[in-house]
């Protein structure tokens, strides 16, 4: 399970959450304003994270990392357990299940709304007159996910607890907690079910309206009790207006509520379209946008629903705008999920005839996010206040906007503004400007930066200028959320795993800035980087598992007869692997190297071409030692082939096929080593492929940081595991050999094996020759 098909289930698990609060406030109120539910909505969903730490089932069965107090989880983590849960149940179709586990959440915040305890703590002092009520509090949790703890007493010593995401929310719960055992009245003062929705009935007139209806009632095969649902989702609200005699007849109301419950019925079964294709397919990332209007609009057409649409006279002659569709589109989900209880998915009861509906409201793949939420998220993760300036043109039944978007920079003290082109509406001109900034950022980063701005006007350089300086300023003296960074493709922080291309990036920064950004000594930014370097070496985490999946084998070994040599040479990879990352080699050129394998492996080592002229970091000789040594233990001749330059391309061929299984393992290990130099497995031996970066001349302080990043550093956790590596080899060949000869009893063969396993320590740990620990 990755993490963006968790973030997913998430996402749906919050979007059925909304769908049913939404149902469940429709199903007890006759409100007529899609405000009120909207508002009631976000009741539910403000209260779901509270009410989630007091789930002790959650917190007992939720898989947590090592040192995580599962009895202190903070409000932010239970609610996302809680959501992925219900996002596992709606993909399994057990929607019945997910609403059943929100009951007690609904009742909580139904006693809540119902009964008008807006204020719990002013209702408590009201019920206690004189009598006092304190308030103490802790704190739980780390700074970023605070916990508060509040306990109200009065001065009886009766007392209740409340927990919330601030001092007001916690000591608001702990005043509810105290007022449901002691003053039970409060909360029995109306029918739970609230005020009955008023019996409507049908429209029958015009034609085209009431024949709609009943097409809606036969495609969803429901009964002739669902037509005033299926009326009331085609009036629009100029109609009521000019028809108010008909709307009390037929006690109507317009769709505004149909098509706010529509709305979240919609968002969840696009959510869980997307997950359902994530559990099979698991994407890169969790990032979409809720379907815009155009789409609702468009299928509203489709479904041959614009003629049954009742219309007041001035309205129709303007014709049915894109939001008046999507609307009326929303309204009829919304029946029909009224019609059937607001149970499961409407994926299950969907008409053939609107197939191509379906894929157009529920695709599986995510839409993409539009340009002002994309950049609203770019400027939040950059610490960039933002806003819009519009400029209206054109006559009033026909304008026309321009928008400007301002980006504020208070660490800097500066802002700057980019215009769009004029559109029909301020969301689209909103949209127009926004893709201004998202070009630069685009370009921004791109590996030739510089070149991407060669021909860019002078707008475009001074805001890529300004973004740069921002981002700057911000890896420069704190640390970032990287995550956000990554993925927004800020400062070139995506290119960590590209040596070349992040040099390249570098250089190009230098030059669009002019050189004139000064980095702290205690620069953050070199740290960002050579964090993301080290750690993109490594992505999955090939060498933790390798040494888990050889700790599992040794624990499986009965008796020393079952060590093969094949594993105890992996371990002495291993062992190497680690001690390389531990340690910090010197650098050393290839014809150097070139030499040194010739007098370490006289007669054993032909070179078949000429070594080019080119540094290699300790790592990178390690790499490629490894290599070698893995060909020569064939115990046959090897040759050594040098291939290109940049990159630096090498051939290790014996005379004889290699073990294919054990020297892909082997080469998978050293692969990790080091982020410019891999390794493959062929038939008779490896190749290996080193990747260098040109340096600039005079680099800039931006490349000056990125170079310094580059450089590897000793990894102190590794060489203590090396350590641990290699003491357990030398035991482990010592019970070996030791197995391998008789002996006259128990006693001596343990004897045996404690001598072998000494001396071998002894002589490999240098006490003899004065050199350091080795693994061979």
């Amino acid at each position: 399970m990755s993490k963006a098909t968790l973030q997913v289930l998430s996402r749906v698990g919050g979007a059925f959450l909304q769908k049913i609060a939404a149902a469940d406030i429709y199903e007890r109120t006759a409100t007529t304003s899609p405000g009120k539910v909207s508002k009631l909505v976000a009741e539910i969903v403000s209260a779901f994270p509270a009410w989630t730490v007091e789930q002790k089932w959650l917190r007992d069965s939720a898989a947590l990392s090592v040192g995580i107090d599962r009895e202190r989880l903070s409000p932010k983590v239970t609610s996302i357990l809680f959501r992925q849960v219900l996002g596992v149940l709606c993909v399994e179709g057990e929607e019945n299940v997910a609403t059943g586990l929100l009951t007690d959440l609904f009742t909580t915040v139904r006693r809540r709304q119902e009964h008008g305890i807006g204020d719990p703590k002013t209702v408590l002092q009201e019920k206690l007159g004189r009598s006092i009520v304190t308030y103490t509090y802790e704190r739980e949790g780390p700074d970023h996910a605070t916990v508060f703890h509040a306990v109200a007493t009065d001065t009886q010593g009766r007392r209740a607890e409340g927990r919330g995401r601030n001092k007001k929310a916690a000591s608001q719960q702990a005043a509810l907690n105290f007022l449901r055992p002691h003053f039970p009245s409060v909360f029995a003062n109306s029918d739970s079910r609230g005020t009955p929705r008023p019996l409507a009935m049908e429209i029958p007139a015009p034609k085209a309206h009431a024949r709609t209806v009943r097409r809606l009632q036969g495609l969803f095969l429901l009964p002739d009790t669902v037509r005033p649902l299926f009326s009331q989702a085609l009036i629009h609200a100029s109609w009521t207006h000019e028809n108010q005699w008909a709307m009390a007849r037929y006690r109507q109301q317009d769709h505004q509520v149909l098509a706010h419950v529509g709305s979240h019925v919609l968002i969840y079964e696009h959510s869980l379209a997307i997950a359902r294709n994530a559990v099979v397919d698991p994407p890169d990332g969790a990032s979409y946008s809720t379907l815009p209007d155009r789409v609702y609009d468009t299928a509203f057409y489709e479904a041959g629903l614009s003629s049954a649409l009742l219309l007041g006279v001035g309205q129709r002659s303007l014709g049915i705008p894109e939001e008046a569709g999507a609307n009326t589109f929303q309204a009829v989900i919304g029946a029909v999920s009224a019609a059937m209880d607001f149970r499961g998915s409407l994926a299950d009861i969907w008409p053939k005839e609107w197939g191509q509906i379906w894929k157009l409201i529920a695709p599986s793949d995510p839409w993409p996010i539009d340009p002002t939420s994309r950049l609203q998220q770019a400027a939040s993760a950059m610490k960039l206040g933002m806003d819009f300036e519009y400029v209206r043109s054109g006559p009033d039944h026909a304008p026309r906007y321009v928008a400007s978007v301002i980006l504020q920079s208070p660490a800097l003290g500066l802002e700057t503004r980019a215009k769009g082109t004029a559109e029909v509406g301020k969301t689209p001109a909103k949209h127009t400007a926004c893709e201004v900034v998202l070009s630069v950022l685009t370009r921004l980063a791109n590996n030739s930066v510089a070149r991407s701005f060669d021909e860019a006007s002078k707008r475009d350089r001074a805001l890529a200028r300004f973004l740069l300086s921002q981002q700057a300023f911000l890896l420069d003296t704190a640390p970032v959320p990287l995550p956000r960074w990554i993925d927004a493709k800020l400062f070139g922080l995506h290119l960590a795993p590209n040596a070349a291309g992040l040099l390249e990036w570098a250089a190009g920064v230098d030059e669009l800035l002019g050189l004139n950004v000064s980095l702290r000594p205690d620069s953050h930014l070199k740290t960002v980087f050579r964090d993301l370097i080290e750690s993109s070496a490594d992505p999955d985490r090939t060498l933790d598992t390798a040494l888990s999946r050889s700790m599992d084998i040794l624990e499986q070994i009965q008796v020393p007869e079952q060590l093969e040599t094949p594993y105890l040479q992996y371990l002495v990879h291993l062992c190497d692997v680690h001690r390389c990352l531990g340690t910090q080699e010197a650098d050393i050129n290839v014809q150097e190297l070139a030499h040194d394998w010739h007098v370490l492996h006289k007669g054993q080592v032909d070179a078949v071409s000429q070594p080019p002229d080119l540094r290699l970091s300790g790592r990178e000789r390690a790499v490629l030692d490894a290599a070698l040594s893995t060909v020569l233990a064939a115990k046959r001749k090897t040759s050594v082939e040098f291939l290109g330059h940049r990159p630096m391309r090498l051939r290790f061929r014996s005379t004889t096929p290699l073990p294919r299984a054990s020297t892909e393992e082997i080469c998978a290990l050293w692969s990790r080593v080091s982020r410019t130099t891999t390794l493959e497995a062929t038939e008779c031996g490896i190749d290996a492929v080193v990747t260098t970066a040109d340096s600039p001349i005079e680099p800039g302080p931006i490349t000056q940081a990125v170079e310094a990043a580059l450089q590897p550093t000793a990894q102190p956790y590794r060489a203590a595991v090396a350590d641990l590596l290699h003491d357990l080899k030398n035991q482990l060949v010592a019970a070996r050999s030791a197995a391998s000869q008789p002996t006259e009893g128990r006693t001596a063969r343990l004897q045996q094996q404690l001598s072998r396993c000494f001396s071998s320590w002894t002589l490999e740990s240098g006490w003899s020759s004065g050199s350091g620990p080795g693994c061979r």
